[in-house]
């Protein structure tokens, strides 16, 4: 039950500074309001591949490219490095740390947790956070699939990072 908690804490204070951390700087009631119904905002709509006339949820939705410029190929996926950047600093250095510097104030989850570097799991995380906090869902199901979206968080997160590990060396992934 504490890790559910700690997770939906750490998730509602990506929604409070989200409409920051997207290129669109988005209202932020978008996402700090959950009954928000984000399924109906075009921008929204375009970063995660879906549209009225093809409401599937993709694997490597736009928002994870360069430019949101889908690549078939995926030799530009988490192009949009900037993007998975803010939602790591917001997660591990706090959500002030995206305005400002942090001086002091209560030990980060960066200290915490002793983080040295970001590793593909991390990459991985922050590309399923960034996509959850797009989606329609309101909360983050314990079994990893989206309630409103029926995007699978879970095999997001595992392809992802299967992706990132085995393009590890790549220039374009360093």
């Amino acid at each position: 039950k504490s890790i559910s908690k700690a997770r939906s804490s750490e998730i509602n204070k990506l929604r409070s500074v989200a409409g920051n951390i997207f290129i669109f700087d988005l209202p932020g009631v978008y996402f700090s309001n959950t009954q928000y119904h984000r399924a109906d905002i075009a921008e929204i709509q375009k970063m995660l591949g879906v549209s009225a006339a093809n409401p599937k949820y993709k694997t490597f939705p736009p928002v994870l490219f360069l430019g949101m410029q889908e690549d078939p190929t995926l030799k530009t996926v988490f192009g949009n490095w900037e993007l998975l950047a803010k939602v790591l600093k917001a997660a591990l250095c706090g959500v002030t740390s995206l305005h400002q510097e942090t001086t002091g104030g209560p030990k980060t989850n960066a200290w915490k947790w002793n983080l040295k570097h970001v590793m593909p799991g991390s990459i991985a995380w922050a590309a399923v956070i960034a996509i959850f906090l797009l989606s329609p869902d309101t909360e983050f199901q314990k079994s990893g699939t989206g309630k409103s979206s029926g995007i699978n968080y879970k095999d997001l997160f595992f392809h992802y990072k299967k992706l990132l590990l085995t393009k590890w060396d790549s220039c374009r992934i360093q």
